[in-house]
């Protein structure tokens, strides 16, 4: 059994302006949060597992899981629910116990240059975001580890960080006036 994404506009009358599912696959796909940037175009993270499609005709970006569950950010259209662009974060696992590596974009945020700010969790050896890993700090790769993700208004991957805590999760993030990021 596979599960879609849902992502809908309704007005302030509670009409549906438009609605979109995306994730398309035969794995589960499931978004965690959205933001709105300030082009009214909307971000959103969450997981997929196995394999996934954001969008669709010429514009479509194809994912596959390389573990139980790897995260994804998107990004589309305010007017028309139309994708812009996804992209995917995608751990790894080395020797150890664990019988996972997972990845849950669980937070997502914006400043006012329109970079996307993503947390969330690892479990795992490690986790790519684009050419940026990061290594788990906990004993045989069980251990969960918060990061904070940075991608540019097109999609890339610009920097990540971690905690050197095991056993953490965040799930949200927020962004002030200045830049600065709270995760929490």
């Amino acid at each position: 059994e596979s599960s879609q994404l849902l992502l809908a506009k309704i007005d302030d009358e509670g009409n549906w302006l438009w609605a979109t599912s995306d994730g398309k696959g035969d794995g589960h796909d499931s978004g965690y949060s959205l933001a709105i940037d300030e082009q009214n175009d909307i971000l959103v993270t969450g997981y997929f597992t196995k394999n996934s499609s954001f969008g669709s005709g010429e514009n479509v970006t194809n994912f596959t899981s390389s573990g139980s569950a790897d995260l994804f950010v998107a990004k589309y259209g305010g007017d028309s629910g139309e994708i812009i662009w996804a992209n995917t974060a995608t751990g790894f696992r080395e020797g150890g116990w664990a019988s996972v590596d997972e990845e849950y974009g669980r937070g997502i945020g914006t400043d006012s240059n329109g970079n996307v700010f993503v947390t969330g969790y690892f479990e795992g050896s490690s986790v790519e975001f684009g050419s940026i890993s990061l290594s788990n700090s906990g004993s045989n790769y069980v251990s969960t580890n918060v990061f904070l993700s940075i991608l540019d208004n097109g999609g890339n991957w610009i920097s990540a960080i971690k905690t050197g805590e095991s056993s953490s999760r965040a799930v949200s993030v927020a962004i002030n006036s200045s830049g600065f990021a709270y995760v929490t």
